[in-house]
């Protein structure tokens, strides 16, 4: 994400650690990890069937789902403009919105106050938003998007997958098993 793609950059390890700190491990791997223990908390670590869903769950849903968010259309015409870094940019944008999604919904508050209904409907929007986020950072780490896929209860080797079949939102299955596993991205230590 540092150095577009076909031009020089400069690399630091400082900088690489950074990164990977902050993006992979702080904003994907922990929030994989959030959602997969709170929906083992909750729900015995199944996807649960959703209730109505409010504003907040459908603006996530069409920020994400490949037919109609204009992040899905930018990202293909970046990847198709090999502009990967600003394709990243924007990948990010998705990864943050869920991080969002999660505090602003607060399932374990949710739970706390017995409103089970909508902690079902969070914790299924939470699953599914990962499903679409593993799907679309396969290309950039396709390992640890395979394992966030294993993790989510997905069959198949996520990088034959495609967004024309498997980007549409609502395709995670309810009662599917997630399963809790270890960080996504270790945390790197300062030199």
């Amino acid at each position: 994400r540092e150095i577009p793609f076909g031009n020089d950059g400069d690399f630091s390890r400082t900088a690489f650690m950074a990164r990977t700190n902050s993006d992979l491990a702080n904003d994907l791997g922990n929030l994989l990890s959030r959602v997969t223990a709170m929906t083992n908390k909750y729900t015995g670590g199944k996807v649960p069937r959703p209730g109505a869903l409010e504003k907040i769950d459908e603006d996530l849903a069409e920020l994400l789902d490949a037919g109609r968010s204009p992040l899905m259309a930018d990202l293909r015409g970046f990847m198709d403009e090999l502009r990967f870094s600003v394709a990243l940019e924007r990948l990010w944008e998705g990864v943050h919105a869920v991080n969002k999604y999660v505090d602003t919904t607060a399932p374990w508050t949710l739970h706390k106050e017995g409103k089970e209904e909508r902690l079902r409907t969070v914790l299924n929007t939470c699953a599914e938003a990962l499903r679409l986020l593993a799907l679309i950072v396969s290309p950039f780490v396709p390992h640890a998007a395979q394992r966030m896929w294993e993790q989510l209860g997905q069959d198949g080797v996520i990088v034959e997958q495609t967004l024309d079949r498997a980007g549409a939102w609502g395709q995670i299955a309810p009662d599917t098993q997630l399963t809790k596993g270890p960080p996504l991205f270790p945390r790197l230590d300062t030199p």
